[in-house]
């Protein structure tokens, strides 16, 4: 079985248009994308590649997500829309 994903992107803002701030992160992670809009899908998974959170996005005008709950450590942000998926280490203190 294989995936739609045609494309993967890592990290660089510029390389992908998106961006995720703050990073380091305490409570409050913001989205924006220059090049992926509409619907999207969102996930928060950690070093291990468990799932921690999935999210149904909009991401026309940005978008806040709660990180509050999560333990200190090191995280990942996947960011996906039919062929495109972008995937950027978050950092909890």
């Amino acid at each position: 079985m294989y995936s739609g994903i045609r494309s993967v992107l890592f990290d660089h803002p510029s390389q992908t248009g998106v961006s995720i701030y703050p990073n380091p992160v305490s409570d409050v992670l913001f989205l924006a994308s220059t090049t992926i809009n509409g619907k999207v899908d969102l996930e928060i998974t950690n070093t291990a590649g468990q799932v921690l959170r999935t999210y149904h996005l909009s991401m026309d005008y940005g978008v806040a997500i709660p990180v509050s709950y999560l333990p200190k450590g090191i995280y990942f942000v996947k960011l996906s829309k039919q062929s495109v998926c972008v995937v950027q280490k978050i950092i909890k203190e």
